[in-house]
């Protein structure tokens, strides 16, 4: 089983709910096989202001033998939809919490510089 090589957590202070915020932990800290090789970046909104209380989490899933798809969930808390996002993209979910699937190239368009964001 490959490992994991790279991964992103953005996320709302406070954490939108225990489960995103055990899956952080894990992908951060796991020595299981499907663990990161590289450390997770977080992201909190007060650097990337404004925006909407919804965490994301991006990763690869080994057992589909594409290190160019990665899985993005999401999660919310309170009047935060998640679904638009990920329907959009071809995912389903319900209001709280929803994923989609997203090519590699794709995602590295979204990123946004750390250092033009302050």
């Amino acid at each position: 089983m490959a490992a994991i090589k790279k991964s992103a957590v953005l996320y709302h202070y406070p954490c939108p709910d225990g489960a995103f915020a055990a899956l952080a932990a894990h992908l951060y800290f796991s020595h299981s096989p499907v663990a990161t090789t590289s450390p997770v970046l977080f992201f909190p909104n007060t650097v990337y202001s404004p925006l909407r209380g919804i965490g994301a989490v991006v990763y690869s899933v080994p057992e589909l033998d594409n290190d160019q798809l990665l899985k993005i969930s999401l999660r919310s808390i309170s009047d935060e939809d998640t679904t638009p996002i990920s329907q959009e993209y071809g995912g389903g979910g319900h209001w709280n919490a929803s994923s989609f699937m997203i090519n590699n190239a794709e995602f590295q368009r979204w990123k946004v510089s750390l250092n033009n964001s302050i």
